[in-house]
C-alpha cells in the first residue's frame, strides 16, 4: 500500500539511445489540498536488465530534480531491454518509500536514426557554444500562500514560488546545450508579464531533458533567463533528433534569477 496516497509519478519517460546515455525524466503529481510540498520529495532510480531478474540495483539516490542521465549502458549490444523504477521519498517522512512499477526501454532503434541522433549530439557538444541550464516547471504542488488567491497568481514576482503559483515552482536545474536561430517577432502568451507583440528567440536543444511551455532556459554565458512559450520535436523514424523551442527573455529583476544562482 502506498504511503504517499495523494502523490504519484507521472509522465515517466525514457529516451535518448544516443552516444552518451539514456535519459530518464518524470513529473510528480500532488493532489490539490495535499499537505505535501513538491520541494520536499526526493527520488531514487533503480535499474535492471530483465524484469525482476537479475534484481534491480540502485542507480542513484536522493535526487531533488525530475531528470537523470544513465551513462552505465552497454552500447555493444543492440537488443538489450533495460528496466527502470523510481522510488519516492520525503525529507519530512524518513523511512518511507513508494516505488513505481518497472518501465522498459528497448535499445532496438533504427540504425540510421541512431546514427543521425549521435551526429546531432556530437554537433551540439563540439560546435555549439551556448551552455544552458534548464528548469522544468513543477506541474503540481502546494499553492503559494503568498501570492495566490483562489488559484490565481496575484503577485508574479513572488520569491516563494518564483512567479509560478506553486511553492518553489521549478525542479533543480539540469545542464544542456542550445543553438540559437535567427530572432523573430511573434504574438502570444507568456507567463512572466509579456503581452502582445514581442521579440521571440528560437533555439534548438538536444532531445533531453524535454522542455514544455513555462519552463526556463538560462544561458550561462549571457546571464539571461528565458521562458519557453512553444516547443516541437524533429523526428526521424520515431526517434527524437532534437527539440525546437520558442523563448522570450525574462526581466533581470525576476526572482527566478535568484533561484538559479542558489540552486
Amino acid at each position: 500500500m502506498a504511503y504517499f496516497t495523494d502523490v504519484e509519478i507521472t509522465d515517466f519517460q525514457i529516451t535518448n539511445w544516443g552516444s552518451q546515455y539514456i535519459a530518464i525524466q518524470w513529473d510528480l503529481y500532488i493532489a490539490d489540498g495535499s499537505l505535501w510540498n513538491a520541494s520536499d520529495f526526493r527520488f531514487n532510480i533503480y535499474k535492471s536488465e530483465g524484469y525482476g531478474s537479475p534484481e534491480f540495483i540502485s542507480l542513484v539516490s536522493d535526487l531533488s530534480t525530475n531528470y537523470y542521465n544513465d551513462s552505465d549502458v552497454d552500447r555493444r549490444h543492440k537488443s538489450i531491454i533495460y528496466y527502470y523504477k523510481i522510488g519516492i521519498t520525503n525529507i519530512t517522512a524518513p523511512g518511507y518509500e513508494d516505488i513505481t512499477d518497472p518501465k522498459p526501454f528497448e535499445t532496438i532503434i533504427d540504425p540510421l536514426a541512431k546514427e543521425i541522433r549521435r551526429q546531432e549530439e556530437l554537433i551540439f557538444r563540439q560546435y555549439i557554444v551556448n551552455d544552458v541550464y534548464i528548469l522544468n516547471k513543477m506541474k503540481s504542488g502546494s499553492l503559494c500562500p503568498s501570492c495566490t488567491r483562489d488559484g490565481v497568481i496575484v503577485k508574479p514576482n513572488c520569491k516563494l514560488c518564483n512567479g509560478t503559483g506553486r511553492v518553489i515552482g521549478f525542479w533543480s536545474k539540469v545542464s544542456s546545450y542550445a543553438h540559437i536561430t535567427p530572432p523573430q517577432v511573434t504574438e502570444g502568451e507568456a507567463q512572466f508579464g509579456y503581452d502582445g507583440i514581442r521579440e521571440l528567440m528560437r533555439i534548438n536543444l538536444i532531445d533531453a531533458p524535454i522542455v514544455q511551455k513555462g519552463d526556463i532556459i538560462y544561458f550561462i554565458n549571457r546571464d539571461r533567463a528565458y521562458e519557453v512559450v512553444a516547443r516541437q520535436f524533429t523526428l526521424f523514424k520515431g526517434a527524437i533528433l532534437h527539440q525546437t523551442a520558442d523563448i522570450v527573455e525574462i526581466g533581470e529583476q525576476h526572482p527566478v534569477y535568484e533561484h538559479l544562482y542558489q540552486n
